[in-house]
């Protein structure tokens, strides 16, 4: 896949950048038609109007391969009781929300975290070259580079703070998730909680499980107030299925906020760690159960831990 570098103001080179980004910039306006483009490897700069980018569908490096269950093991749920069973929607949008929202749009775009996460990385390759070169000539390293690599743990969080923004910017955790739910979408469910005070919005959601045939099922469940998430927990099967854990929080002040309860089913049910881990890094204001949730077997933890892996192999001398 061909990648480009651009420029906007003369100086300053930003890339590279895929196709389908460069596409994308485009469309938003980000990039005037006189940018000027040069093409990954080759030295020419050109302007992006006379650029043909491909039109083939470019793959969206967001999207993972989740591992298929084994045969006949994936959940086996009665499609017409779900449906019967209705699916609410969010509300519309509260004056508090729309705040949050604006000051979402105030943070930095995916282009910039992209361009954030490149500045890191080469500050930390900068100061592990000097490092070797240092020793090769028998010289001590450069103060600059030394408190580089003494700051290296707080770029290594910033790096990875970074790139969970990215994610967010880009609704990479949706993808994930959806993936994981059983048949494209129809195990995830919400229900606007009808009634007053805890017991009431309890029985409310226990009958609309019961008719929705998903009392015993094993999932994943989460409070909201409105679309704000509150709790997000899981439900493992057997005698930890769905309607056991909610008859637990039967008096908890999350009935007593909550709006909407929201239910999502996986393909199989070895994925339920994998999507609860994935709700909790998509909406991490969350609270969520006594034990920290599994880490790690999706895309986001496997990622992660790559680029903990290879920035201290960047900073380990030879």
């Amino acid at each position: 896949m061909k990648e480009y570098y651009y420029c906007l103001d003369g100086q300053t080179v930003d890339g590279p950048h895929s196709e389908g980004e460069m596409k994308e910039l485009l469309a938003a306006g980000t990039l005037p038609s006189e940018t000027l483009v040069c093409s990954a490897g080759e030295k020419d700069w050109m302007p992006i109007s006379t650029i043909k980018f491909s039109t083939a569908e470019i793959a969206d490096p967001k999207k993972s391969v989740i591992e298929p269950p084994p045969p006949d093991a994936a959940t086996s749920l009665d499609h017409k009781a779900i449906v019967s069973a209705g699916s609410d929607k969010d509300e519309e949008t509260t004056d508090k929300e729309k705040e949050k929202e604006k000051a979402k749009d105030k943070e930095l775009g995916k282009y910039q975290l992209i361009t954030a996460l490149r500045s890191d990385l080469d500050m930390l390759w900068k100061a592990q070259r000097e490092s070797l070169i240092s020793q090769i000539r028998g010289l001590e390293l450069d103060a600059t580079y030394e408190t580089t690599r003494k700051q290296a743990k707080l770029i290594k969080e910033r790096v990875k703070e970074t790139a969970l923004a990215y994610w967010h910017k880009t609704k990479a955790y949706d993808e994930w998730i959806q993936e994981l739910v059983w048949k494209h979408g129809e195990g995830d469910i919400q229900r606007k909680l009808r009634g007053q005070g805890c017991e009431e919005k309890y029985e409310d959601a226990k009958g609309w499980l019961a008719d929705a045939k998903l009392i015993d099922e094993a999932g994943c469940y989460c409070f909201k107030v409105g679309k704000e998430y509150i709790y997000i927990g899981k439900a493992g099967g057997g005698e930890s299925n769905l309607g056991r854990r909610l008859h637990d929080h039967r008096r908890s002040v999350y009935f007593e906020r909550a709006t909407h309860l929201r239910i999502i089913i996986p393909g199989h049910k070895s994925w339920i760690s994998k999507l609860e881990r994935l709700l909790l890094l998509s909406y991490p204001n969350s609270q969520y159960n006594d034990g920290t949730p599994n880490k790690g077997n999706n895309p986001a933890d496997n990622m992660l831990d790559m680029l903990d892996r290879e920035i201290n192999d960047l900073l380990t001398d030879a």
